[in-house]
């Protein structure tokens, strides 16, 4: 039997999505749903997205259950926002379809997104003085980044989707607008923040002479003031003196070769008039011309009141001499420097007041006969410092003054001795030779001389020590004198005669004759008070022994006499000498007798 087929579309049972409105900017993900039910089982469906012509078609997939009852999805995120939509579901199952309802969509625009604004990477005003730098940046959060603009008072500075713009902004609050407008996916939004620029201020600098201070001047001295600023190419500079203007200038403006007369002040200022960044500056400071110290007067005496002339006098060399000098000035002295021959001395105020007063040094002559050059310098203190410079307050009294060389008062009294005029070789000759009454300062060169060799020389000598060989001596002091003292001669003499040797004899440890048993040994021995002289020891007229010390030790003699000597043959300096003994050896039983008039002797002979 046949039977029908009846071929029925798909029938759709709901359809829907996750949300119905959804914000473009976070970019969130739509999922659209669909069910279809169909006996045969549904093939396809279709996701429309819009309508007509503008319309998307999406291929959907089965997202659960089956192809008979099944519920279908797609997934998508890429709409444009700022708009409203309708989407269906279109459902096949062979050559039949079936089409669902339309659903609303939204997609709305972000009106909560952020600029990044900052101003030297702070978001807030930038306040300061000129000159200042801003450096203004502007980006935003989103993505895609969209674009913004940066405006300075109005006017467009910048344009991108990050700007950074760095100026140096003049005086003046400057408004800097960054902002966005509204587009399908964001709503306009803008920041602003302002640069709150003060006028700057300039250093202005004034020198005098090189100084960056008050300076006093002596009269008739010039004066070079010039002044600077620290900035370039905004602003003049105004040089006054004594509020006259003098000199302009763009950097620095100068006035050199003032100068006065008289004692008087010079009122200097330098001034920056305000301009467009900068306030005014201005720097002062005063020129004083001031008089040195006038010389009156000057006087050399002596310490016992005696006035001498200053000019080819005669000073006695040794004495103290009393300067003075006189000095004035309306401002008053503080110092006077009495320099003679190129040493300084500073005087004190005598007499009168340090506007006009005798100052006073006592000198006292170290050098003696020649010339003496010397003048005054005289200090004047203000308040703005001392004026101590002899360049510059120097009042010079230049003169000589004479101290002659005294041939009565001043000729060396030469003092010598000697310890002996006559002596024997080998004594010490002691010999002083010195000057009496003069300053050992002022002492000349002493020479000494021992016939005709220096031996010695000095201011003083006080002690020469020599042993001269024999023969007769000349000794002579000698001074040739000095600037002070004219030369001066004594000398003494001295004799050396030979020197005396004393010999000394030992036999057996005794200085005399030495009588000795048979068999007895002999000892002899010899020295003398001069150690280094070379002596002969003899017996019977032989020579034993040669030396300084010469000896025979243990002698064994026959029977008899023995003439021992110890004899020096003399030389230059020392006379001969000698010295004997004898040394007697006998028997035990010897008759008695007399041996050179000697009585018995009881080693030599027995009862």
């Amino acid at each position: 039997s046949w039977f029908a087929y009846r071929n029925e579309a798909p029938v759709n049972n709901a359809i829907f999505a996750n949300k119905s409105v959804v914000s473009q900017y976070n970019r969130e993900t739509i999922v659209f749903f669909a069910n279809f039910t169909d006996d045969n089982g549904t093939s396809s469906v279709v996701l429309t997205v819009g309508d007509g012509a503008s319309s998307t078609n999406y291929s959907a997939s089965l997202y659960n259950g089956s192809n008979t009852n099944g519920y279908w999805s797609y997934n998508t995120s890429f709409f444009a926002g700022g708009a409203s939509y309708t989407y269906n579901f279109t459902a096949f199952d062979g050559d039949k379809a079936a089409i669902s309802s339309n659903a609303p969509l939204v997609i709305t625009q972000n009106s909560s997104w952020n600029l990044n604004h900052t101003i030297n990477n702070s978001a807030a005003d930038l306040t300061g003085a000129f000159p200042m730098t801003a450096k203004v940046d502007c980006n935003t959060n989103t993505n895609p980044s969209v674009t913004v603009t940066e405006a300075r008072n109005g006017s467009i500075q910048a344009i991108g989707t990050s700007t950074s713009v760095t100026q140096n902004p003049a005086y003046g609050d400057l408004a800097w607008l960054c902002s966005s407008s509204s587009n399908v996916n964001y709503s306009s939004i803008s920041s602003t923040f302002y640069t709150n620029v003060s006028k700057g201020s300039v250093n202005v600098s004034l020198f005098l002479n090189g100084t960056h201070n008050n300076r006093t001047y002596l009269v008739l001295q010039t004066v070079n003031a010039s002044a600077f600023k620290n900035i370039t190419g905004e602003g003049n500079l105004t040089l006054q003196r004594n509020s006259s203007n003098v000199a302009f200038g763009v950097n620095n403006a100068e006035e050199s070769n003032q100068t006065s007369a008289i004692s008087q002040t010079f009122n200097y200022s330098a001034c920056f008039s305000a301009s467009e960044n900068y306030s005014a500056s201005c720097r002062e400071f005063w020129a004083n011309f001031d008089a040195p110290p006038a010389f009156q007067w000057f006087s050399l005496n002596l310490s016992n009141g005696t006035q001498y002339s200053p000019f080819g006098s005669v000073g006695v060399l040794g004495n103290s001499i009393q300067v003075f000098a006189n000095f004035s000035d309306d401002n008053g002295v503080d110092a006077v420097v009495l320099s003679w021959n190129s040493s300084n001395y500073t005087m004190s105020l005598w007499n009168g007041s340090v506007t006009n007063g005798v100052w006073n040094y006592n000198l006292t002559l170290q050098k003696g006969a020649g010339f003496y050059d010397f003048n005054f310098t005289a200090n004047d203190t203000q308040a703005s410092g001392n004026l101590s410079s002899t360049s510059t307050f120097n009042n010079s009294v230049n003169t000589s003054w004479s101290v002659s060389q005294d041939y009565n008062a001043y000729t060396i009294n030469l003092s010598t001795w000697i310890n002996q005029f006559n002596g024997s070789y080998a004594s010490t000759t002691r010999i002083y030779c010195y000057s009496v009454g003069i300053p050992s300062i002022m002492s000349p060169t002493f020479n000494l001389y021992l016939n005709g060799t220096l031996k010695a020389s000095g201011t003083q000598i006080t002690e020469y020590n020599e042993t001269p060989v024999v023969g007769f001596w000349n000794y002579s002091c000698y001074s040739a004198g000095n600037q002070n003292y004219s030369t001066a001669f004594k000398e003494r003499y001295f004799n050396v005669s030979l020197g005396m040797v004393n010999l000394t004899l030992h036999l057996n440890g005794s200085n005399s004759n030495r009588a000795y048993v048979f068999g007895q040994t002999v000892n002899a021995s010899g020295f003398s008070n001069v150690s280094a002289l070379v002596f002969r020891l003899l017996r019977n007229a032989t020579i034993v022994a040669n030396s300084t010390t010469p000896t025979e030790n243990n002698a064994s003699l026959a029977a008899g006499d023995y003439n021992y000597s110890l004899y020096w043959q003399g030389n230059e300096n020392y006379s001969t000498a000698m010295q004997q003994w004898f040394a007697n050896v006998c028997f035990e039983r010897l008759e008695r007798q007399h041996f050179l008039q000697r009585k018995r002797d009881s080693q030599c002979f027995s009862e």
